[in-house]
């Protein structure tokens, strides 16, 4: 609802201002990964993801805001056996969020038809599904791990269980060059909340994504 409210104060602001409006379709690679703050000895790798959305931009001379709504695939890769003895996992986790941010920055022009634009700003995702998928071994032998994920405030009493907050908050950085109607993006999005529910604080983690993409704006 925010996010919609946002767009239409873009709307009017086009109206009334000489500021120029316009929106585009965006798709990209990430490269995700997580930080675990209580288990700085636990094996962890990015994996790789992806995004796609729609996004809204206003300028005023070098002033810009812009606003994101993207589907993002967040996650990554754990490996505790450094940590555990009778119950490791080798697991990665795959989120699928639906994601919006609001940034605000600056747009320089760098040629005639091409421009260059650094903003930052929150954004919140909303989760939608994720996995886990791997193998795991205790003292009674090896184990496929094949589950889906819940995204619930419920917190798990097995610690070896991990469920998943339905919401992730965090901080976008975002550097793009567009030429004409084509743009190039580079984004940076930290997140700053715990994105797990589990009754342990040692498997407390956040998501970090970068991501590279193109798009197109409509005008």
């Amino acid at each position: 609802m925010k996010i919609i409210v946002f767009f239409s104060f873009l709307l009017c602001l086009n109206f009334h201002t000489n500021a120029q409006l316009r929106f585009g379709l965006k798709a990209g690679y990430n490269n995700t990964s997580a930080v675990y703050p209580n288990q700085p000895h636990i094996i962890k790798r990015s994996i790789s993801g992806f995004q796609f959305g729609v996004l809204g931009e206003w300028r005023v001379h070098k002033l810009l805001l812009k606003s994101n709504i993207l589907f993002n695939q967040k996650g990554n890769y754990s490996d505790d056996s450094r940590i555990i003895i009778d119950n490791n996992r080798w697991v990665t986790y795959r989120l699928n969020y639906l994601e919006a941010n609001i940034l605000a920055g600056y747009k320089f022009k760098l040629y005639k038809h091409t421009g260059f634009s650094i903003v930052a700003g929150p954004f919140v995702g909303l989760g939608l599904s994720g996995t886990e998928k791997g193998r795991g071994s205790n003292l009674l032998g090896s184990f496929n791990i094949d589950r889906k994920l819940e995204f619930t405030n419920d917190k798990v009493l097995n610690n070896w269980v991990v469920n998943f907050k339905p919401f992730d908050f965090g901080v976008d950085i975002n550097a793009s060059v567009n030429y004409k109607k084509y743009f190039l993006y580079f984004n940076w999005g930290k997140g700053l909340v715990d994105r797990t529910s589990s009754t342990s604080s040692e498997w407390k983690s956040t998501n970090n994504v970068f991501s590279a993409g193109v798009g197109y704006y409509f005008k």
